[in-house]
């Protein structure tokens, strides 16, 4: 019976013990958010934003022209639309991948506007 007792009353504060390490009110941490401007919400313009900037960057534009579009069909526009947000899609995939390889982890995503998102990372300085 004392043995019972005994594992009883470790195993609460083993448990204990090892979720302390995790909700550290210690750790410092550096913060940055990275917003995400998709054709939606500002047409025509569609980039990548950070706050404060990353690897001297404050912004990342998809560098291309954008085709004068008025002697193309509805069917042609869309399709050159989807394949600008594709590949601002990609850029983003890159840079949140660059991040998370820089040791910040995403905390946080949420959507900004009409096909904007934010995403909010943090790393112990």
């Amino acid at each position: 019976m004392k043995k019972i007792l005994l594992i009883l009353l470790v195993m609460p504060s083993q448990s204990c013990h090892s979720s302390q390490k995790y909700s550290d009110a210690s750790a410092n941490y550096t913060y940055m958010q990275i917003f995400y401007f998709g054709r939606k919400t500002y047409p025509g313009s569609a980039f990548i934003s950070f706050t404060p900037e990353f690897q001297k960057q404050k912004d990342i534009k998809l560098n291309e022209q954008v085709n004068d579009l008025s002697n193309l069909g509805f069917n042609e526009i869309i399709k050159v639309q989807e394949e600008r947000d594709q590949k601002m899609r990609g850029m983003l995939i890159k840079t949140l991948n660059t991040v998370t390889v820089e040791g910040w982890e995403i905390v946080q995503m949420s959507s900004y506007g009409d096909g904007g998102l934010v995403y909010l990372l943090r790393r112990v300085k």
